[in-house]
């Protein structure tokens, strides 16, 4: 961006030497050619610029896309755990404690 304004600054001195050169053979067209020039390139620079841009977009929805899948991974694992733990709550777990109740009370009893 800033190579195309200099491009154009130096354009500009270019017509103002022009205009002081009396032996000037410049037209209007060559003038209007200058400013073309340097138009184009700008519009070239901000095509890459937005290609890259693009591209750079396109680069973070598959990262984006990857970390969803991974979210999902992880939900379900989460979700398989609680299951785990609340099953040991009532499984297992429960029974044991039922167990080592029943020894305390016959513990307590007997001295």
């Amino acid at each position: 961006m800033l190579s195309n304004i200099l491009l154009i600054i130096r354009d500009h001195d270019r017509i103002k030497t022009m205009k002081n050169d009396e032996n000037n053979n410049t037209t209007l067209d060559d003038l209007a050619g200058m400013m073309a020039r340097g138009f184009d390139d700008v519009g070239e620079k901000i095509e890459r610029g937005l290609g890259e841009v693009k591209k750079d977009i396109g680069h973070l929805k598959l990262a984006v896309d990857d970390l969803d899948k991974k979210v999902e991974k992880l939900d379900y694992k989460v979700e398989e755990v609680r299951d785990l733990v609340v099953g040991l709550d009532e499984g297992p777990v429960l029974d044991l404690q039922q167990r080592v109740q029943v020894l305390e009370k016959t513990s307590h009893n007997h001295p």
